[in-house]
């Protein structure tokens, strides 16, 4: 595990990168799984998370906001109902959290206000196109919003960051 500690200490624009790529090979075909298989229960869990990310972010709790959405994400993998992809995706989220709280954006410093609840509508519409082009679009936006670089570093703790997630 002395990977795991290396790229919690000290991420860099390679890791970044790394996690962004294995997010867009999973996540846009784990949405193409959902969009019409997902359970009514899911949904309306799912759309009540987002209630709780806009309180967040109305709140300016921007360590909270940026642990709801990484949540929201590993809600949409565990309700594929697929415990492997549940559990890489939690792996990925996690890193990405952690790479969007020391190295975001002040304007964007989790995921855009409005694109879980596009991703969610495209779904429960079973559009299936449009949710998979929300999800691509959605993580490159995030992607994008980073500035990896040493004079950018947040002096967040990882505790504060994750939650005490791992």
């Amino acid at each position: 595990r002395s990977s795991d500690l290396a790229f919690v200490a000290s991420p860099d624009q390679k890791e970044a990168n790394e996690v962004f790529e294995a997010r867009l090979m999973i996540e846009p075909r784990l949405i193409r799984k959902l969009t019409g298989n997902i359970s009514k229960a899911h949904m309306n869990d799912l759309y009540d998370h987002i209630q709780q990310e806009n309180q967040a972010r109305e709140n300016s709790e921007r360590i909270q906001l940026i642990r709801l959405s990484g949540e929201f994400h590993v809600k949409l993998a565990e309700a594929s109902g697929n415990s492997i992809i549940t559990n890489v995706v939690k792996e990925l989220v996690t890193k990405t959290s952690l790479i969007v709280g020391m190295f975001g954006t002040s304007s964007h410093s989790s995921c855009p206000d409005d694109e879980h609840k596009k991703l969610l509508d495209a779904i429960s519409e079973n559009d299936c196109d449009r949710a998979h082009d929300v999800i691509i679009n959605h993580l490159n936006n995030i992607w994008k919003e980073l500035d990896i670089t040493s004079n950018n570093k947040k002096s967040e703790t990882l505790e504060n960051i994750l939650g005490g997630a791992l």
